[in-house]
């Protein structure tokens, strides 16, 4: 029902002497031209509850620092790949899912 093609660039911190060190960068645009990204922490050998928490704050740092200049940033309506091609391209379906709980709809 949907063909979503993508091209995918990665980062990855090298250096072990930053405060992003360990966190990996995925960027995809497909097709249609929408770009969505993702941000990852390595997790090698964290074994406890408070290390895993101290990886998601690197993370929300690093989102925060790199989205604070642009003003089209808004977390409340992002959306993936497929929602935006289903909302562009068969909206009665996109609706469909919506309305079936499959997708929820960006606030």
């Amino acid at each position: 029902f949907a063909r979503v093609e993508t091209f995918r660039t990665c980062w990855k911190a090298t250096s072990t002497v930053n405060e992003f060190s360990g966190l990996k960068v995925d960027i995809d645009k497909a097709d249609s031209g929408y770009m969505v990204g993702e941000v990852e922490a390595l997790c090698d050998g964290i074994s406890s509850q408070e290390d895993v928490e101290n990886e998601k704050e690197k993370i929300r740092k690093f989102v925060d620092m790199i989205t604070r200049e642009s003003e089209r940033y808004n977390e409340a309506t992002t959306i993936g790949k497929l929602e935006f091609v289903l909302m562009k391209e068969s909206p009665d379906l996109y609706n469909a899912c919506v309305k079936a709980g499959v997708i929820h709809r960006p606030k």
